[in-house]
């Protein structure tokens, strides 16, 4: 699986098809400081996708994705969302901004992540 199919398999999605529930939209807006339309921007126009890593979903006929997003030189904005194969509906499950330095922290293993 490539980039390119994962910015394909995006543009497919519609924002009525994209679902955040109220606990993860007060998490994300209110816990990281990111404004959903922001969120729902990038998953709808995902041209600035950077990278993605297929995760381990948690039931049969879902898929789950970390995708990373370019914002500025210096920031990501990471999101996970889960795809559900049966209805045909995105579900965003987190998303948080990253940054370079906080990256080289990580990989050094002076910090990890929560």
């Amino acid at each position: 699986m490539n980039i390119d199919y994962i910015i394909n398999l995006l543009k497919k999605y519609r924002e009525d098809q994209i679902k955040v529930t109220d606990e993860t939209r007060d998490k994300i807006e209110n816990g990281h400081k990111i404004s959903i339309k922001e969120v729902i921007g990038h998953i709808l126009n995902p041209e600035d996708l950077e990278e993605f890593e297929e995760q381990e979903a948690r039931r049969e006929h879902q898929r789950t994705f970390m995708l990373v997003f370019k914002k500025s030189s210096q920031k990501k904005l990471c999101i996970v969302v889960t795809e559900n194969l049966g209805t045909d509906m995105l579900f965003v499950v987190t998303a948080f901004e990253s940054s370079k330095k906080l990256e080289r922290l990580i990989k050094r293993g002076k910090m990890r992540r929560a």
